[in-house]
């Protein structure tokens, strides 16, 4: 059973942010196949699942994004996009986003202490990138629901309360979390120091209930695997039912993969609910939503 997909339209990324360890990633770079995308609509048409467009990169620099957010939205799927702020401020793209419709569209915006934010996207200018914030969700309104996305690091450990009242005064949803150290691989002195790493006793959460479809249609056991050294299957050659009995095979290991030993991700001691979703896109969104509130910050 899947609950949860995120899925890279590609890896590439313009935005060189100081919490994304891209430049430790060894894997492939590349665009989805349309192919790859219908294979894995087709295999989760029966499912009630969440599908999130993100991964290891910039969906929005997909040239059938657009298209893949349309195809969802005809097929009624429960899904959302993540970007980054900066990637919006690159040309006039938040109409045809609006247009397409995505079920929601989570804006990473980090911070708003102007230093801050632009130390963690040096290739944004706050300024700008707030114009194009308030912009987006004054487009938004009564189409699409617009959230915001921040985190808590070391330049801005105390910022928590006033990031999300802020955002809420402007009528969208927003939260802001801790900086984890992306499976060990964030190397980022100043910003971000690791936290408790490893697993609690029942192994890692997320692998239990969330799957992560990469550009090539692999499924690995974590997006933060920047090697795809935690391959599970292929959804162009292996059926997904085929793989969620390897996956929970896998999730039945105390430390499914030396990746485990070093990730300090909160979501990583989440319990699977006791009573998974029923009908419709209602009972999904509550009992991830009560994962979420097993984590430390909201």
């Amino acid at each position: 059973m899947f609950l949860s997909f995120d899925l890279e339209l590609t890896n590439h990324c313009l935005n060189n942010c100081a919490i994304c360890p891209r430049d430790k990633m060894v894997r492939p770079l590349g665009y989805m196949k349309p192919e790859t995308f219908a294979k894995f609509i087709e295999q989760t048409e029966d499912m009630k699942c969440l599908i999130t467009l993100s991964g290891m990169g910039d969906p929005l620099l997909h040239p059938h994004c657009m298209d893949f957010i349309e195809k969802l939205r005809c097929l009624s799927r429960s899904f959302g996009l993540v970007v980054n702020i900066v990637s919006l401020t690159r040309g006039d793209m938040i109409d045809d986003l609006i247009a397409a419709s995505p079920g929601s569209i989570t804006v990473s915006f980090p911070s708003l202490i102007p230093r801050v934010f632009e130390q963690i996207c040096p290739e944004g200018s706050f300024e700008a990138c707030m114009s194009t914030a308030r912009s987006l969700i004054e487009h938004a309104k009564g189409k699409v629901m617009v959230r915001m996305s921040g985190i808590l690091t070391l330049l801005n450990p105390d910022e928590g309360l006033a990031y999300r009242d802020f955002w809420r005064q402007m009528g969208v949803d927003a939260w802001i979390r801790k900086c984890h150290g992306r499976g060990g691989n964030l190397d980022a002195p100043g910003i971000y120091c690791p936290g408790e790493r490893g697993l609690k006793a029942g192994g890692c959460g997320l692998i239990k209930f969330h799957a992560f479809i990469s550009w090539e249609g692999e499924m690995l056991a974590c997006c933060h695997d920047l090697a795809g050294n935690t391959g599970i299957g292929n959804i162009n050659t292996c059926t997904l039912d085929r793989m969620a009995v390897m996956r929970d095979a896998i999730a039945k290991r105390h430390i499914p993969f030396e990746l485990c030993r070093r990730c300090d991700e909160p979501l990583r001691n989440v319990k699977m609910p006791e009573h998974l979703p029923k009908r419709g896109k209602k009972g999904l969104w509550k009992s991830l939503r009560s994962m979420g509130r097993q984590m430390k910050l909201d």
